[in-house]
């Protein structure tokens, strides 16, 4: 298994730098051939959704997109890859940024009653108590 930062993850998704793409490209046919999964931690993910917001100025639909790309991938194995599947829907269907969600859905694992923010974009979201 082979870890992945975030800038390897935006070369696979937007083929944007022909050289980081074709190194890219080869190293995914070499773990592909090995059956060697590509491990995506949750921070890589988030990361990764900040910079096509940020840098690319991606609609959260093709944002969404990539991430369930991403994650429906046979050569990816993501870190809390249930929650992160969740988080994704909830990103794509609503209110609250995709870190946001994951968030909310990690503490939830982990037996929280709930995610306390002061962010009031996530006062109707589920499992989400606004702090005033």
């Amino acid at each position: 298994m082979r870890g992945v930062d975030n800038n390897v993850l935006l070369r696979m998704v937007l083929l944007d730098d022909e050289k980081q793409a074709a190194a890219v490209g080869r190293f995914t046919r070499q773990l592909a051939r090995r059956n060697e999964p590509l491990f995506v931690t949750s921070i890589a993910l988030c990361e990764f959704v900040w910079v096509l917001q940020r840098g690319y100025s991606l609609s959260r639909a093709r944002i969404a997109d990539a991430l369930e790309k991403l994650l429906e991938s046979d050569l990816v194995m993501a870190q809390n890859e249930d929650e992160a599947r969740e988080a994704v829907g909830l990103y794509r269907a609503g209110r609250g940024e995709f870190a946001d969600h994951l968030i909310g859905l990690l503490g939830r694992s982990a037996g929280c009653r709930d995610t306390v923010t002061f962010d009031r974009d996530l006062k109707a979201v589920e499992g989400f108590s606004l702090l005033e």
